[in-house]
């Protein structure tokens, strides 16, 4: 599988890729060409909501994946609306 990670906490993205590279996992860059199977996004994140927004317009097919450090139940849901 091809992921894409768009995190800026530096510990969660080591972590993160760490496991999905021992699991097989493909990891590709923010800035790679190739189109991912799924983007993790952390919504503490720089214009999360308006990345997840670009990227559902580009390519509907990815299956976009949203975590945040905290429970904020508006901001998933503005989240799933992006």
């Amino acid at each position: 599988m091809k992921i894409q990670l768009w995190c800026d906490d530096l510990v969660i993205r080591l972590k993160l890729e760490s496991a999905w590279k021992a699991a097989g996992a493909t990891m590709l860059t923010k800035t790679s060409p190739e189109v991912p199977e799924c983007v993790v996004l952390d919504l503490a994140g720089r214009r999360a909501l308006e990345n997840i927004a670009k990227l559902r317009a580009a390519h509907p097919e990815v299956v976009v994946i949203a975590f945040a450090p905290e429970y904020d139940a508006e901001l998933f849901e503005q989240a799933k609306a992006a």
